[in-house]
């Protein structure tokens, strides 16, 4: 699975389980926020990998 795949359907799985009676809603919900800034950061992470290895710079 791609690693923007994975964060959408981790965030996805956050809100839903937000949902579920007996369920901590507060928590899944700020889960679910702080998995869509890991994708955010890894896209991030992804475009400099590919900028760097274009010119010559990757380790």
């Amino acid at each position: 699975m791609e690693t923007k795949q994975y964060f959408q359907a981790k965030s996805a799985f956050c809100v839903e389980r937000s949902k579920m009676q007996g369920e901590d809603e507060v928590f899944w919900m700020a889960e679910a926020d702080l998995v869509k800034r890991l994708a955010i950061n890894a896209e991030r992470q992804r475009k400099l990998a590919v900028r760097h290895a274009g010119n010559g710079l990757s380790a």
